[in-house]
């Protein structure tokens, strides 16, 4: 008698985040109380059927902002202990940018992220390419994507390719091209941020930054939409911005 084998292949999946697309959509979502996130846990709820080979953290390092970067290190710090091997962090950079306001004079610095959507790229289309996964996750809703995502599939038609937009973030399309795709709740989220106190195995202990606390009051952080902001407006705006 032929014994036929019932076992259904665990699908494998490597996950890719656009750390700054994340970050704004749980800005706008809950300010800074949804910040102290478990990603891993985070696919694991949006995907508790596949095996996680790999989660791929994407972000850029923050400039001029000692207490934001130091925020930002903690957090990294903690996700990469808690799981090693497991989660990578691949660091861009923020350059900065003079602008200048024709109509109101007004002179001030920006910020733009660099790297990072060519990093995702990279690893998008060397991943497939090599047959890593069977699945591939972007939780991302940057359009700039989608050539990539077009190249990995010219290098390997059956790789299940698809997005699971941040909270408060979406595409058209991105959903167009790739139809699985789908939205992150922000109560799915809420459901995997870290504990307050993250111990390692090491010892090592990380908490929330108070900034970050879940029950914490709404500060403002965001640009003022004054299309013409003063001098001191934007003076205001730098000392408070914070990024992932």
């Amino acid at each position: 008698m032929r014994v036929v084998n019932s076992e259904k292949k665990i699908e494998r999946l490597i996950v890719y985040i656009d750390g700054f697309n994340l970050y704004n959509g749980l800005h706008d979502a809950a300010r800074n109380r949804l910040l102290w996130l478990d990603v891993v846990k985070l696919a694991k709820l949006l995907r508790p059927r596949s095996s996680i080979v790999q989660v791929k953290y994407f972000t850029a390092i923050v400039l001029n902002e000692p207490e934001a970067q130091a925020r930002q290190d903690r957090y990294l710090d903690a996700l990469r202990g808690l799981y090693p091997g497991r989660l990578t962090v691949i660091k861009g950079q923020f350059q900065e940018k003079p602008r200048h306001c024709k109509a109101c004079g007004a002179s001030w610095v920006s910020y733009e992220e660099k790297q990072t959507d060519v990093n995702i790229a990279v690893h998008l289309v060397a991943d497939v390419a090599a047959g890593r996964a069977d699945s591939y996750m972007l939780m991302t809703a940057d359009t700039d994507i989608i050539p990539a995502v077009k190249m990995a599939w010219g290098a390997n038609p059956d790789a299940n390719i698809f997005a699971h937009f941040p909270p408060h973030r979406g595409s058209v399309a991105i959903r167009r091209l790739m139809p699985s795709s789908r939205k992150t709740t922000v109560t799915r989220v809420r459901e995997a941020l870290l504990p307050l106190e993250v111990e390692l195995a090491n010892g090592a202990i990380f908490r929330c930054p108070d900034k970050w606390h879940p029950d914490g009051v709404d500060v403002a952080t965001s640009m003022p939409t004054h299309h013409c902001p003063t001098p001191l407006d934007v003076a205001r705006w730098s000392q408070r911005k914070q990024t992932i």
